[in-house]
């Protein structure tokens, strides 16, 4: 390790249970981030904003080196080098009652169904293209928590939402009910959780290149396994 090693400072957003202020050691996957950076000698700093300003304030590479919790997409990499290794899988999930028997494995399993979603969720191109055709309805709402008695009412088929975030907010909202849903499938796209490096942050691609490398062995030497046994993951 080097003698010396930076501050590295990432923006965020609050995402329960993976990242955020309130969580133990700002959870699971900030935990495996900062186990990566300390391999190099480098700390971790979080700042927590909304999303689109974290983007944002990451684009402009001057405060901070590194954008947290992204999905993949190729308008991004305008602005951001992803790491090659990916920290946890982040995806959406299609979740619905217990007794359901919907099962999605190929797009063509949505026809015909509503979907539940929050307002601004980042969906695949695919689920883009059944709503824009009409041929899947839309049920929108303003708060996650709001999708539960959807399903519960058979408003709505399934809810897109990953099954870790939905425990999650259920458990907070609803303590001491059972959460009697289930995963039924995942949203068409890569949901796995990269970092994203500011391109116009000064000497960046060699933190970049030593995450990666350092991430890689965690893999393969246990410690990443240990790290989401002790986040119950």
């Amino acid at each position: 390790a080097l003698s010396f090693g930076e501050s590295i400072k990432i923006a965020s957003i609050n995402w329960a249970p993976f990242y955020g202020k309130e969580l133990k050691k700002d959870g699971v996957v900030s935990e495996i981030a900062r186990e990566a950076l300390n391999r190099s000698g480098h700390s971790l700093v979080f700042e927590y904003m909304p999303w689109k300003r974290a983007m944002k304030k990451t684009a402009k590479g001057k405060k901070f080196h590194g954008l947290f919790g992204c999905w993949y997409s190729k308008e991004r990499e305008k602005n951001y080098i992803y790491s090659k290794q990916t920290m946890l899988d982040g995806s959406p999930h299609f979740i619905a009652g217990i007794n359901s028997r919907v099962n999605i494995t190929k797009v063509s399993d949505l026809k015909g169904l509503t979907i539940g979603i929050v307002r601004g969720y980042a969906t695949s191109e695919k689920v883009k293209e059944l709503f824009k055709a009409k041929k899947t309805k839309k049920w929108e709402v303003s708060k996650m928590h709001q999708l539960f008695s959807l399903i519960e009412k058979k408003k709505v088929d399934v809810v897109l939402e990953n099954q870790f975030v939905a425990q999650d907010i259920f458990k907070k909202k609803f303590p001491g009910k059972n959460y009697n849903f289930k995963k039924v499938g995942s949203d068409f796209f890569n949901g796995r959780l990269f970092m994203c490096w500011s391109k116009k942050y000064p000497g960046i691609q060699k933190i970049a290149d030593d995450f990666d490398k350092n991430l890689k062995i965690m893999k393969t030497d246990g410690s990443l396994e240990k790290i989401k046994k002790e986040f119950n993951f």
